[in-house]
């Protein structure tokens, strides 16, 4: 990627923001718009950035070479990040080339963003990428960012541009996983922004919380928050999971309320099979047979769906506003047809083929026969 980029034309500020996240911030995937606003992906499980000085360097060569080139007339622009875009992403990557990138490399690309700068307005010029700048700062000084935030609410001119203060600090605060951030979105005036917000802030916090295997906490902010079916069918399941070996009870409790929220998703929406199937992993253990009875319902289920493949499952919550937009992904492999399967013939094989010819659609039977065969052959090899 690095050596076919500089010589695509259509590569641009985009490209090197997208190829920085591979070796920089493997959970954090920035881009730009042609307006300067921003949009920021950012996966729930953090990855290690990756520790190799010769693809920095090439990293280093091929983002030169594309952000120095010449800009097009403005009616002749049709990158994807255009003037302010380019101008942003460099101003978020400096500190990278600070730290890595050869004098030269950096000489010239603070070259460019002075240029750019004299073009660009002045609202761009200030605009703060700390944000962005997750894992590339040594210090993302929060604690500063929250109080400069504060700072610009309280002389904030307009209700709107107060609104777009708290939701950046907001989605700032739920980042360290902290409840108060509920409290800054609910100062919200406009109505829909404060329930978008809110929204994706309660999402945001009940997913800390289960990757921080912390049960109590994630079932405690689950009853308060507004969550989509399926991702309180996974809040509810996972907590199971975690609270199963002291509380087998209480796990059977919520693995019962989940089946429940499971069955409240429409019967079009593949998402209905899926939590079915989360249900049914989180049975196996403590409940082998009722979690059978749950696997065929999840067959009708998928049966009744356009499309389900049973792969790829995943959480996904996002957030757009005036500016901003937040995306995080989680993958779920409990979503998936083959971990079922594979736990199931380890049972019973004849009965997980069984089910596994209830599939009516070619993909989700392949691949729970496909599970069962790894399944045997893993028990084989053993």
């Amino acid at each position: 990627m690095l050596a076919n980029a500089p010589v695509n034309p259509q590569s641009d500020a985009n490209t090197v923001s997208l190829l920085s996240s591979y070796l920089f911030t493997p959970h954090l995937i920035v881009v730009f718009n042609p307006q300067g606003a921003q949009m920021i992906i950012q996966t729930a499980t953090v990855t290690a950035p990756v520790d190799s000085s010769e693809l920095r360097a090439r990293f280093f060569h091929t983002a030169t070479q594309i952000l120095i080139r010449p800009m097009p007339q403005p009616d002749q622009d049709v990158s994807t990040a255009g003037v302010d875009g380019k101008y942003l992403l460099i101003k978020r990557l400096l500190p990278l080339f600070d730290r890595y990138a050869t004098k030269e490399t950096t000489d010239a690309i603070r070259a460019q963003f002075e240029a750019l700068g004299a073009i660009v307005a002045e609202t761009v010029r200030e605009k703060d990428v700390k944000k962005t700048q997750i894992g590339i700062t040594q210090d993302d000084g929060r604690k500063e960012r929250e109080q400069a935030l504060l700072d610009q609410i309280d002389h904030a001119r307009t209700s709107a541009e107060r609104d777009d203060f708290y939701v950046q600090l907001a989605l700032m605060i739920a980042e360290k996983g902290e409840t108060r951030a509920r409290d800054f979105a609910d100062k919200i005036d406009e109505s829909e922004l404060r329930k978008s917000v809110r929204a994706f802030i309660d999402a945001s916090l009940v997913i800390k919380s289960i990757t921080k295997n912390d049960a109590t906490r994630a079932l405690e902010l689950a009853r308060t928050a507004e969550l989509t079916h399926i991702l309180r069918v996974w809040v509810l399941t996972q907590a199971a999971k975690l609270i199963l070996k002291d509380n087998r009870g209480k796990a059977l409790s919520l693995l019962e309320e989940a089946l429940a929220e499971a069955r409240r998703i429409d019967g079009s929406d593949p998402d209905r099979p899926r939590a079915l199937i989360a249900v049914a992993n989180g049975l196996m253990t403590p409940d082998s047979s009722r979690a059978l009875q749950v696997v065929a319902e999840a067959i009708r289920a998928a049966n009744a769906v356009d499309g389900f493949t049973g792969e790829d499952g995943q959480l996904k919550i996002s957030f757009r506003g005036r500016g901003l937009a937040s995306i995080q992904d989680q993958p779920v492999p409990e979503f998936d047809v083959a971990g079922i399967f594979e736990l199931v013939a380890a049972d019973d094989y004849y009965g997980a083929i069984e089910l596994a010819r209830g599939f009516q659609a070619e993909a989700p039977r392949v691949t729970a026969i496909l599970a069962v065969s790894r399944s045997v052959l893993a028990a084989n090899k053993k």
